[in-house]
C-alpha cells in the first residue's frame, strides 16, 4: 500500500516534564470538512497504535493506509526513549510508560466512537500496565499483537 499520508505531529509534555511525540491521521472523509457544521455521519472509530521496544510510530506505516481506507482515525505515539520522544536518563519502566499512555488518552479526550488501543510486543505490555494502574478509562477496547509475521 505504500507509505501513509503525512500525519499531523503533536507534542505532549508528560507529568515528569518529558516531551512525548505522537502523530494523528484523519480518514479522507473527515479531511477538509467544516468542523463547525453538524455531520450526518457518526464520528470515525479511533485507533491508537503502540509500537514495541526499539520501534517508533513508523512501525505501523504499512497499517495506517489500511485503517484510513476503512474510515478510521489513527493515533500513533513514539513511546519515551523511542522515535521523536524525549530520552530521559531514567524512567523507562512499564509503569512509567503506562502513565504516559494515561496522559495521552486524557489529552485526546474521549472520542465519541470510543478508542481502540492496539499494542505490539512491548506496546501490549504497556496496555496491560495501563489497565492495572489506571483501569480501562478512556480505552474502549484492547488488541494485543505478540508478533507480526512477514510472509514475503
Amino acid at each position: 500500500m505504500g507509505s501513509p499520508l503525512p500525519p499531523t505531529l503533536h507534542t505532549l509534555t508528560a507529568d515528569d516534564g518529558v516531551a512525548l511525540s505522537y502523530a494523528t491521521w484523519e480518514p479522507a472523509a473527515c479531511n477538509g470538512s467544516d468542523a463547525a457544521a453538524p455531520s450526518p455521519h457518526p464520528p470515525p472509530p479511533s485507533i491508537l497504535l503502540l509500537h514495541g521496544w526499539s520501534g517508533s510510530r513508523h512501525y505501523w506505516d504499512p497499517v495506517v493506509p489500511v485503517l484510513l481506507a476503512a474510515g478510521c482515525r489513527v493515533i500513533a505515539p513514539d513511546l519515551r526513549w523511542h522515535g521523536a520522544s524525549g530520552r530521559p536518563p531514567a524512567g523507562h519502566g512499564l509503569a512509567r510508560l503506562a502513565d504516559d499512555l494515561a496522559g495521552l488518552v486524557a489529552a485526546l479526550g474521549r472520542p465519541a466512537s470510543g478508542l481502540t488501543a492496539v499494542g505490539s510486543s512491548m506496546g501490549a505490555a504497556v496496555l496491560w500496565a495501563h489497565a492495572a494502574r489506571h483501569g480501562c478509562a478512556g480505552l474502549g477496547r484492547h488488541v494485543y499483537v505478540d508478533q507480526v509475521r512477514d510472509e514475503e
